[in-house]
């Protein structure tokens, strides 16, 4: 049964845009973003994460708690550019979530936010390479 649960939701964090407004980046799951690397040669960085701390353990929680989460993981940005975003699903039974989209952050230390924050995934990428999905 873990099984298909996670397959379920390895499916949902693939049929995600990862967004954000200002400046307009969309970010999908194993494409190329020819935007996302401009912006990163404007800030001179050569990765990214695309992040949130709400609903740790995919398991929804109350909007005040998820904001307050977000709060704490955006107090870990201070020495970095980042912009605010959020997870929008193709499916639209599931919340957008708000996130963030950071730029500098290697993957190691991708893996140990969303690790910190309690996130099944974090999305990644590298200046002209694919948007990556990390499992932990």
């Amino acid at each position: 049964m873990a099984n298909k649960v996670e397959a379920q939701l390895v499916q949902a964090y693939k049929e995600t845009t990862y967004q954000v407004e200002d400046p307009q980046v969309e970010i999908r799951i194993d494409r190329y973003h020819p935007k996302l690397d401009q912006l990163l040669d404007k800030y001179d960085s050569k990765e990214w994460l695309f992040i949130t701390a709400w609903n740790p353990g995919s398991q929804e929680r109350a909007s005040d708690e998820n904001k307050l989460r977000n709060k704490r993981l955006e107090t870990e940005f201070k020495d970095k550019v980042y912009f605010q975003g959020s997870g929008v699903p193709d499916d639209n039974s599931w919340t957008p979530e708000e996130s963030f989209l950071v730029l500098g952050y290697d993957k190691n230390e991708a893996r140990q936010l969303a690790k910190k924050y309690g996130q099944n995934a974090v999305v990644f990428g590298r200046f002209k390479d694919k948007a990556e999905l990390i499992l932990l």
